[in-house]
């Protein structure tokens, strides 16, 4: 073999071929976006299957919470979060104020299911979902929703609206009773009604 030519066993010298280096970037980036779609997939997934078990939770909760409204049993089912930001003495004294304007839970439609998040972190894997549902209590409508999270497969709530135009007003046991329109003019026949 002459002086300067590469014998079969020798491998070439110097930068790698232009083809090659082109291959593994695109390796790379297939790899990369089947680990990200494998992701959003698993996610997506975790997601719907959370939903489903978070409105089952929902509905156990709203029907124990609404018959008998047992501060203990919501603060019991409260996540860290929303024990923090309504201490249990004033969960309690919300919860009392609520039985007081609604009265007990009569009947309650299907949970509906809103949004669902899922994260990854250092703790492992929360979902949070969100959930509501129309229900009849004894004075009235409403609508009570929740905001449920999971962590190590324990559901926990975050937080619960109640909607209810009952809410606003006040309860009909403390009501003055209604006195009838006095007229407030002449002969001919009042001009205008006051309640009196």
């Amino acid at each position: 073999m002459e002086e300067g030519q590469i014998g079969p066993d020798e491998a070439p010298r110097g930068p790698a071929p232009r083809r090659s280096r082109w291959r593994q970037v695109a390796l790379f980036l297939l790899a990369t976006i089947l680990a990200l779609g494998a992701s959003c997939a698993g996610c997506a997934i975790v997601g719907t299957r959370a939903s489903s078990e978070g409105s089952t939770f929902t509905a156990g909760t709203v029907v124990a919470l609404g018959k008998n409204w047992d501060s203990e049993f919501i603060i019991n089912r409260a996540s860290p979060e929303m024990l923090a930001a309504i201490p249990p003495e004033k969960l309690r004294a919300f919860v009392r104020f609520v039985a007081g304007r609604l009265g007990p839970l009569k009947a309650c439609e299907d949970v509906r299911s809103g949004p669902w998040q899922v994260f990854v972190g250092t703790a492992g894997a929360s979902v949070f979902t969100s959930h509501y549902c129309d229900c009849q209590f004894e004075r009235g409508p409403g609508r009570v929703s929740l905001q449920l999270v999971r962590r190590a497969g324990i559901w926990k709530v975050m937080r619960v609206d109640l909607n209810s135009d009952l809410l606003l007003t006040e309860p009909p046991s403390s009501a003055p009773p209604n006195k009838p329109l006095q007229p407030t003019s002449g002969a001919e026949g009042p001009s205008e009604s006051r309640v009196h």
